[in-house]
């Protein structure tokens, strides 16, 4: 009996000690990233994106399901020779990479705590299109059968449906549209444009 009251208390300490590391687990710090090429290696998701601006240079990535865009500085030549590149040289990620990957990391953002709550987006229900157009949200495609609007705001993607009915036509304007439409329902869909800055 008492053999097996000790293999008991021995598991249950295991087991707390289990539970003590996962919840001392502490979030990937990605200041520890100093270049591109340290983000590209630190990457767990097929989602990522990257753009490259006259002077930025931005990739967002995925860490164990959080999500990061980190911005580097791009000098003038390193854009010039990446507009000089043959899109179809079969070497061109390979010297895409070699003249992006050094560039040194200035801004770290974690995309993921700034995703919004449902509970947020729920107060949009009632507002109009046109409330939306006027606070920069674009759109992305549509479903009029279900009235489901595909809107990108900020690094964001969401599914807005909206109520009444619409009748597609070659001349169907989806701005024009939704303007005095009502919505009915936000959800979150994933990640919009996330390389897009100011």
């Amino acid at each position: 009996m008492k053999k097996i009251i000790i293999c008991a208390f021995v598991f249950v300490m295991a087991a707390l000690m289990l539970i003590s590391c996962e919840l001392g687990k502490k979030a990937y710090d990605i200041t520890t990233l100093k270049t591109i090429g340290d983000a590209a290696a630190a990457n767990t998701t097929e989602a990522w994106q990257s753009t490259a601006y006259e002077d930025t240079y931005v990739y967002v990535f995925g860490i164990d399901g959080t999500f990061y865009r980190v911005t580097a500085d791009m000098p003038e030549e390193t854009y010039d020779a990446i507009m000089e590149l043959d899109y179809m040289d079969e070497d061109y990620d390979e010297k895409y990479d070699a003249l992006v990957y050094p560039l040194e990391i200035n801004k770290y953002e974690n995309l993921t705590e700034m995703m919004p709550t449902q509970s947020e987006l729920d107060k949009l229900v009632g507002k109009t299109g046109a409330d939306l157009i006027a606070d920069g949200w674009y759109c992305m495609g549509y479903f009029l059968e279900d009235m489901e609007f595909y809107m990108n705001k900020d690094p964001f993607s969401y599914i807005i449906t909206f109520d009444g009915q619409l009748e597609d036509s070659e001349d169907f304007d989806e701005y024009e549209a939704i303007v005095p439409l009502k919505i009915k329902n936000v959800e979150f869909f994933g990640l919009g444009d996330a390389t897009m800055i100011d």
